[in-house]
């Protein structure tokens, strides 16, 4: 990944590298194939390193906005 500036550069090459790397994460947390996760991470590059990553484990992903607190019921709902 390259920083030129102030905006990040993420080839298909870094994303096949990092979304490797958060396939074999998820799995050390307990996250199976047929298992969904909701993700948080507002707009920021990691979240489709981590989409990526759940997809190749055969897991679902929930994109979810960040506004959501654990006192909310939409969490559960989701």
């Amino acid at each position: 990944m390259q920083r030129p500036g102030d905006e990040l550069i993420i080839t298909f090459g870094d994303l096949l590298e990092k979304s490797n790397g958060a396939s074999n994460f998820f799995p050390g947390y307990g996250v199976r194939k047929g298992d969904c996760v909701m993700l948080t991470l507002k707009g920021r590059y990691d979240f489709w390193i981590a989409m990526v990553g759940l997809h190749k484990i055969g897991a679902g992903a929930i994109p979810a906005t960040s506004m959501l607190r654990a006192k909310d019921n939409s969490i559960q709902y989701r």
